[in-house]
């Protein structure tokens, strides 16, 4: 019995001792950053990390909402496949049919506020940043900041203006719930974030380069999106206070800022 109580002893202190060596070899075990996420200080840390950023701005360009609904479904659905303009090669998913905007299948909505809260967190850390290329993330960021709010304003007319991080305080729900703005205030809003995007396009020092946004590209946004608001202003009507439709007073600046982005490209 003393010789299986020594021997059970030895093994448990055997035992012990392997993890204590064990664990002093990897002390950062509980501390480890996990291999699938890249961390905020990884991105920002010393100054910006130039291929972390690229990365994350990538990513915003995964998701405009190019002729798309919304990230509507897991197959990215064009919004052209409703219609005779476009048309897979299988039968299922083409034309347009009533299941498609019920209550669980929201083809035609847009409402990626989390993606304009991504583009706000990005610009303002990008700006404080003196990372390389700097000019370049601002501009595309703002090009897809405008995007966003076009998608939404084809959508819907008035929608809340949120051009800032919004930072959740539990004592202070309140200060989340921003109105909605008019349906004018977007039109201008996207104007705005268009003439941002061409001046930082144009303080860029390297070349455009293809399959990325350029000052092209963001007057080309800027002369459909006026043409659209325009069209509104001459033929829509104002409602809900102006949540809906454009002042008629309006639609020729708007026709005008649209030609003039054309006569620029």
């Amino acid at each position: 019995m003393k010789n299986k109580n020594k021997t059970a002893l030895l093994t448990f202190v055997t035992l012990v001792a392997g993890i204590l060596f064990f664990t002093s070899c990897i002390d950062d075990f509980l501390t480890r950053q996990p291999m699938s996420l890249i961390s905020e200080s990884n991105v920002w840390g010393n100054g910006g990390d130039k291929k972390a950023i690229m990365a994350l701005i990538t990513n915003n360009y995964d998701c405009i909402p190019f002729n798309c609904g919304s990230e509507v479904g897991p197959w990215g659905d064009h919004l052209s496949q409703l219609c005779d303009e476009s048309m897979r090669g299988y039968v299922w998913g083409n034309m347009y049919t009533p299941t498609m905007t019920s209550a669980t299948n929201e083809k035609f909505s847009a409402w990626n506020y989390n993606r304009v809260r991504d583009i706000n967190d990005f610009l303002e850390r990008i700006l404080e940043t003196d990372i390389e290329d700097q000019d370049r993330y601002v501009a595309e960021a703002y090009f897809i900041r405008a995007f966003h709010y076009f998608d939404f304003a084809k959508r819907y007319g008035g929608v809340p203006i949120i051009d800032h991080t919004q930072a959740y305080d539990p004592n202070d729900f309140e200060a989340l719930k921003v109105p909605r703005s008019t349906e004018e205030e977007v039109w201008d809003f996207i104007a705005q974030d268009v003439d941002l995007s061409v001046a930082y396009f144009e303080k860029c020092k390297t070349e455009a380069e293809p399959y990325r946004v350029n000052k092209y590209a963001a007057l080309a946004l800027k002369s459909r999106a006026m043409l659209y608001a325009a069209t509104i202003a001459k033929y829509g009507t104002v409602q809900l206070n102006g949540l809906v439709g454009v002042p008629s007073a309006r639609a020729q600046q708007f026709f005008e800022l649209s030609l003039a982005a054309s006569d620029e490209i």
